[in-house]
């Protein structure tokens, strides 16, 4: 049983000041947008009313981030791949999900990436041990995967056919709510 069946009394969308915690509020919002993209103010007023937009603190800044990553919330997660594989941060951001292999050497699994950097004689090709570690890479790759898993899934109108493959998704506040990715000098933004 998930956690949607448990939600018995979702109020009238016209009905003012209804939600007593932050808590009932998420739940409401997890509700009306189960795929967890989220459209405009307007929209969100229209479809779950105007009580559960307004107890909801900064909304797209505070709010959206507990469903689905922005590009503040994916930033440590560059970071700490960044560290494990020494590699350079925009050869991260690039990442595609098929450069992540799990392969086994003497019986021990290991995290196997193979980037890609643009103005380099050669792709940096790092490994690592697979543990049970919270910031182990393995680790962080599934986390990153299921985090970004619903933006992934999402129709052409959510997220292009052509970043899909990018371990790097986000929510873009700054775009309409678009999906966008990390363009090939690993400093610009590109949305849908």
């Amino acid at each position: 049983v998930s956690h949607r069946d448990k939600i018995f009394n979702i109020p009238s969308r016209k009905a003012k000041e209804v939600y007593s915690d932050m808590g009932s509020a998420l739940s409401a919002v997890d509700y009306y947008f189960p795929d967890h993209v989220f459209p405009s103010a307007k929209i969100i007023q229209q479809i779950a009313g105007t009580s559960l937009y307004t107890c909801l603190p900064s909304f797209h800044r505070k709010v959206v981030p507990l469903f689905v990553p922005t590009t503040r919330s994916i930033v440590p997660f560059v970071l700490l791949l960044s560290i494990h594989f020494a590699a350079n941060t925009s050869s991260i951001l690039m990442a595609e999900l098929d450069e992540f292999q799990e392969i086994d050497v003497l019986g021990k699994k290991r995290l196997h990436w193979r980037g890609k950097k643009n103005r380099a004689t050669r792709s940096p090709e790092r490994s690592h041990t697979v543990t049970d570690e919270i910031d182990n890479p393995a680790m962080l790759l599934n986390f990153l995967k299921d985090y970004t898993n619903k933006l992934r899934m999402g129709g052409a109108e959510v997220t292009a056919p052509h970043i899909k493959s990018r371990l790097f998704l986000y929510l873009s506040e700054n775009t309409k709510m678009r999906v966008g990715s990390y363009h090939n000098s690993g400093l610009s933004l590109i949305h849908i």
